[in-house]
């Protein structure tokens, strides 16, 4: 068995060493990226509304009425591993809108081996996400809004329980077209481990920006993320300060300058949404952090950019998007979204029709 959890470690870390400094917390799922039009953008949340559940999903201060009745279903496909979510928001006025998701990730069958390495069969590994939105104006400017998340992994016979809460709040001015969203996300812990070893969740504390202008069929977007930790860098244990003794080469050493430009840079991601008629849009963004961590040799690579797609067509609305992780694979994420007020309407007119 111990070859099997060996492959289903190194798929494990593939899913989270993009999002979060190697090793520190558990759950990769909390850090996958929830829906096509989020993926895109260069970060993992969405400062901005646009009447679209996929987006009030990662950013539970998006959570209001216009999302209301609205389903989505999103496929994910991250490396080796695949997944889902599903989605549907439902409004009550007096006490705000509320959004339910459920998300899996599968990360494949493995073959079972005892210690004398005979053959035991195959067994499965998935993590279960479970995410229970509010969110509510409290004028036209200011929003807030909280996601419940309980989390389930399963590995073989071994399996874990966590809860994690994310707490979120938006500020929008509708004479700039602007828009500013502070998130905290994975806030809680493990309720039970595996073999009791208690780790932490990735908590991470994010603020976004968005900017659309007047005359142009632009949006711009810039994200601060990792704001709970400054140092962001990773030393690598194969460097040294020594001089090469066969070459006499000199170690290659940053200055602190670019140190800190290097470390600081690691926090910004930055998008743009191009929406040159109103059912279409396209979306481009980058990660800087993903570009330094995952990027191989150093000629040039489109690792740390994401771009997407999407359609608007009546109430229906899909979405594609590609996220360029790393030089071995890139993950794809589908969204299809349907808006159900379209059909409760011409339910209702007919049956009025009838009457």
């Amino acid at each position: 068995m111990k070859k099997s959890f060996i492959y289903l470690i190194v798929i494990l870390f593939s899913t989270q060493a993009f999002a979060q400094k190697g090793g520190t917390a558990a759950y990769s799922i909390l850090d996958v990226k929830n829906s096509a039009r989020v993926a895109a953008m260069g970060s993992d949340f969405s400062p901005f509304g646009a009447s679209d559940i996929n987006l009030a999903i990662s950013n539970p201060s998006l959570i209001n009425t216009s999302i209301n009745n609205q389903v989505s279903l999103n496929y994910i496909n991250l490396f080796s591993a695949n997944g889902g979510l599903v989605s549907y928001a439902r409004d009550f006025q007096k006490i705000g809108t509320f959004a339910a998701s459920v998300e899996f990730m599968s990360y494949g069958n493995f073959q079972a081996y005892d210690e004398y390495e005979q053959e035991q069969g195959s067994f499965s590994a998935a993590d279960y996400l479970f995410i229970i939105g509010w969110g509510r104006k409290l004028d036209s400017s200011f929003s807030i809004g909280a996601n419940l998340k309980p989390i389930i992994s399963q590995y073989e016979s071994y399996s874990a329980l966590a809860l994690a809460v994310d707490v979120a709040a938006n500020y929008h001015n509708e004479k700039y077209l602007i828009d500013v969203s502070l998130l905290a996300k994975n806030i809680g812990g493990q309720i039970t481990a595996f073999n009791n070893e208690h780790e932490a969740l990735p908590f991470q504390l994010e603020l976004g920006f968005s900017k659309k202008l007047k005359k142009a069929p632009f949006r711009l977007m810039v994200f601060a993320t990792n704001l709970q930790k400054w140092d962001l860098l990773y030393d690598d244990p194969l460097e040294t300060d020594e001089t090469n003794i066969f070459t006499g080469e000199e170690p290659k050493k940053q200055s602190d300058f670019a140190r800190f430009a290097d470390n600081l840079f690691r926090h910004v991601a930055v998008g743009v949404e191009f929406s040159p008629a109103k059912p279409f849009f396209i979306q481009l963004g980058y990660n800087y952090k993903t570009f330094k961590e995952m990027s191989v040799g150093e000629g040039f690579t489109l690792t740390g950019f994401s771009y997407g797609l999407g359609l608007r067509i009546k109430q229906f609305s899909i979405a594609y998007s590609r996220g360029n992780y790393h030089s071995a694979g890139s993950p794809n994420y589908i969204t299809l979204t349907a808006d159900l007020n379209y059909f409760l309407k011409g339910a209702a007119k007919t049956q009025n029709t009838s009457n």
